[in-house]
């Protein structure tokens, strides 16, 4: 039995970003757009996704979780309200300035593959994180739990009475 299932094209962030491809020829080339509408949808889905997972550790420092899910909000607006407000000007000065100017639509592609790419990376940054907080919430705990250590041999704690310093020539 033939396989009967439509697999959409793959690109990749370096298709994107490299104008010498044949990313932005098959975009010319597909007038519905097909394509290039899956590759957008694509790339703001993974960046919808992995700011919403950095928000979520980033959340967990709150520690409520109220604080977790507005933390996992926010971050995706943060990032697709910063690139909307960023785009119009983007645009405009590219079309302007650059040798070979992109087309509206390969702005937005590039623009969306961009967001993918910095998502990923903060998603990238969200397992550190959380490890270097359930170790420091541990370490907290721990500390916690000992009664504090002090410098029995004089009256006053680490320094000495009167607060003041002894060595050669002070008395």
């Amino acid at each position: 039995m033939p396989n009967t299932t439509a697999t959409l094209p793959s690109f990749s962030a370096g298709d994107i970003l490299n104008k010498n491809s044949d990313f932005y020829s098959r975009l010319r080339d597909d007038p519905a757009g097909d394509d290039i509408r899956a590759t957008i949808s694509r790339s703001l889905l993974v960046a919808v996704l992995g700011a919403s997972f950095f928000g979520l550790t980033l959340g967990t420092y709150g520690g409520s979780l109220a604080q977790i899910l507005s933390a996992m909000i926010k971050l995706p607006i943060l990032l697709l309200g910063t690139a909307v407000f960023c785009f119009p000007t983007f645009h405009i000065f590219q079309s302007w300035k650059a040798p070979k100017p992109l087309t509206l639509i390969e702005s937005i592609s590039l623009q969306s593959g961009v967001l993918a790419s910095i998502s990923l990376i903060w998603a990238s940054l969200a397992p550190p994180l959380l490890f270097s907080h359930q170790l420091d919430t541990q370490l907290q705990a721990h500390s916690l739990s000992r009664p504090a250590r002090r410098n029995h041999r004089r009256p006053g704690g680490l320094l000495p009475p009167h607060g003041r310093l002894s060595g050669p020539g002070r008395h």
